[in-house]
């Protein structure tokens, strides 16, 4: 009997895999030396990446030498201690900014080496701790105390609304019809990739020797977020992102977006009962003195 097991689950995404040597959703290796590399890199920054969304966070060294080589951009949106684990754009996150270049506060170009901005006087925090989230709520009591502080707020909240409704001068909220609509018609979930894909490439024998067969350590091949580079042949326009306010737990309002230039209407010309050459003003100017001369003779001739 064959106790081999038919699929088995990748530590690095969770893919489910048949027994291979390298994962072929994420491309991580599964030896012994690549999951120490990968513990090595973990860390509480976590980087959106559409391509392999659930690859663990790294630590904040990774996170500048990614930055450094370029892998990182202003609109890169990550999450970690200093944004409470909350989504944000790399240019509004405080420890990350001005690894950039920016003020996370005031948005100036900054020094990265500097310890905090020459214009408003921010500081630049690091955040070298491996074992730390930034969780707002870290222990069960300060958890316990803001989910009393909550409820009492709900609490309240629920006797306006109610008030509100006796009155019934307040209709429903238009975020109160997105989420009935979105429970009536559930969005269908993506289909997972299929088994039989081809892995990616396989580093040299070297980087496995090594233990760089770790997904964290290959994000620069990964990360959805990086730019490709532009063909010589093909020119591609540029692509602009329009930030309003997308700081942690900021409300961004977002202009509707512009729709299609259309060309400007063609001015049709107007009707006339006049000849073609009679159009132009000194033929009718002539044509009014003669019209008025007419009608004097006529008024004359009938006295």
């Amino acid at each position: 009997m064959d106790n081999k097991p038919r699929f088995i689950i990748c530590p690095y995404c969770g893919q489910t895999i048949p027994p291979v040597e390298r994962c072929t959703r994420c491309g991580g290796y599964l030896e012994q030396l690549s999951r120490q590399a990968t513990q090595i890199a973990m860390g509480p920054w976590f980087i959106r990446d559409e391509a392999n969304p659930f690859l663990p966070g790294c630590s904040y060294e990774l996170l500048i030498k990614q930055i450094q080589a370029q892998k990182i951009t202003l609109d890169t949106v990550l999450r970690g201690p200093s944004t409470n684990q909350f989504w944000a754009p790399a240019r509004f996150v405080p420890g990350v900014g001005h690894w950039l270049g920016v003020c996370h506060r005031c948005g100036v170009e900054v020094n990265p080496l500097d310890s905090s901005c020459p214009d408003c006087g921010t500081g630049f925090p690091s955040y070298f701790d491996r074992d730390q989230l930034g969780l707002l709520f870290p222990t069960a009591e300060s958890a316990a105390s803001a989910q009393r502080n909550l409820r009492s707020k709900q609490v309240a909240a629920s006797g306006l609304q109610s008030a509100k409704a006796k009155m019934n001068l307040f209709p429903p909220s238009f975020g109160d019809q997105t989420e009935s609509s979105s429970q009536a018609s559930p969005a269908s979930p993506p289909s997972p990739p299929s088994l039989s894909s081809s892995p990616p490439p396989a580093p040299s024998s070297q980087d496995v020797a090594a233990g760089k067969g770790s997904p964290l350590l290959s994000f620069a091949q990964t990360n959805g977020n990086a730019a490709a580079a532009p063909s010589p042949t093909s020119k591609a326009p540029p692509k602009t992102i329009e930030l309003i306010d997308a700081r942690p737990g900021a409300i961004i309002r977002r202009p509707p977006a512009p729709s299609a230039a259309t060309p400007p209407a063609t001015p049709t010309a107007r009707p006339s009962w006049l000849p073609q050459k009679l159009r132009s003003w000194p033929w009718l100017v002539l044509a009014g003195v003669g019209l008025a001369a007419g009608v004097l003779l006529l008024a004359r001739w009938l006295a």
